[in-house]
């Protein structure tokens, strides 16, 4: 039986997704899959923040009997102005075999879409690696996909870890593939010697990506979800001041982005709700301090309730 005919190596490679670690692994699995004419691909770095150089450029149409095989992975491409794409769109005609360029595309989604500028979308090369299927996109890591996601990396990474750890892992991680990794990775290492776990161990020390994770949970009005991240905090006086500081600031930015005098312009609150919430924080750690409330745990656990309660009539 003939052997099937191997698919042919994209000319070049766009991929939209908003997480770089899964950007990141993307590209290295193409190069895997599609070895170079001669030699192995040596991968060089560029960043959408910076024009590109000349010697970017030389790449396209390098060629002859020593020439290196190079893929050039451009991160955050989006940030190119027209200009640059421009000049890109005269190029890939003639570009050599020996250049493998990779366009990331590293944007935030919105209904189901990377959210791309008009110019961007329509630009040439964009058009063509949609005609050719030489485009990948994927949204990230979302709060219904994270679970999934975690358990498929511990199989394939070969973890034998405990479901419970796992959920508790994707329940309390923020959505970034590469902070999941790091966690994997330490899990590991801490269980490798480990014969028998006990339930309490999986109880993890309190980070600062949990109290993260904690304040986004409660913004989001998942009051199910921050009843889990608190289970797993250890520290309670301790997490609950650290907390007050990260909500304060973060309740002064939506305060900002909703007056339009923020980095963002986007606010899902009311100014009614923020200035609740303000409240809130002043009114439990008063109340914690005058022995009102008799415990930091119970200061934080009403706090984190309170607020999950407020943040979830987002449109009051």
């Amino acid at each position: 039986m003939a052997e099937a005919k191997k698919a042919r190596r994209p000319a070049f490679s766009i991929l939209i997704c908003p997480d770089s670690w899964l950007i990141s692994q993307k590209a290295d699995e193409l190069l895997a899959k599609f070895p170079p004419p001669q030699g192995s691909w040596q991968k060089k770095i560029f960043w959408g923040d910076e024009e590109p150089t000349g010697s970017f450029f030389e790449h396209f149409d390098s060629g002859g009997l020593f020439a290196s095989s190079t893929c050039l992975v451009v991160h955050q491409a989006e940030h190119w102005k027209p200009k640059i794409w421009e000049k890109i769109n005269k190029m890939l005609p003639r570009l050599s075999p020996f250049c493998w360029p990779i366009f990331c595309l590293e944007v935030e989604w919105y209904r189901g879409a990377p959210k791309l500028g008009a110019q961007l979308s329509k630009t040439p090369c964009l058009l063509q690696a949609e005609k050719r299927k030489w485009i990948w996109r994927d949204a990230g890591l979302t709060p219904n996909t994270v679970q999934n996601y975690v358990f498929e990396r511990a199989k394939i990474l070969g973890l034998r870890l405990p479901p419970d750890l796992l959920r508790d892992l994707a329940g309390s991680s923020p959505l970034d593939a590469r902070s999941i990794e790091n966690e994997l990775s330490k899990l590991s290492l801490y269980y490798a010697e480990k014969d028998r776990l006990d339930a309490r161990e999986w109880q993890r020390p309190c980070r600062e990506q949990d109290l993260f994770s904690l304040q986004r949970q409660m913004q989001n009005g998942n009051l199910q979800g921050v009843l889990s991240i608190l289970s797993t905090l250890s520290e309670p006086e301790k997490n609950f001041f650290v907390l007050l500081v990260l909500l304060d600031r973060s309740i002064r930015s939506l305060w900002q982005n909703k007056t339009g005098h923020g980095k963002s312009s986007g606010c899902p609150f009311s100014f009614s709700q923020l200035a609740t919430a303000m409240g809130l924080l002043v009114d439990v750690e008063w109340k914690l301090k005058q022995g009102l409330i008799t415990s930091p745990s119970k200061a934080l656990e009403t706090l984190c309730i309170e607020l999950t309660r407020l943040f979830s009539r987002k449109f009051a």
